[in-house]
């Protein structure tokens, strides 16, 4: 991930804010994880808080 990469770079070297707060990143990752794992057992995944 060279770009996510880069954009960390570029966000704490300029003072901003991130683009995207890292718990919605981190609860979009999850949520993209479920859905793989919810595609190849053909089972619903139940996704913690």
């Amino acid at each position: 991930m060279p770009e996510n990469n880069q954009i960390k770079v570029a966000v704490i070297g300029s003072g901003k804010s991130a683009p995207v707060h890292a718990e919605a990143g981190y609860r979009a990752l999850k949520i993209a994880y479920a859905a793989i794992k919810s595609f190849h057992s053909g089972m619903r995944i139940e996704i913690s808080e």
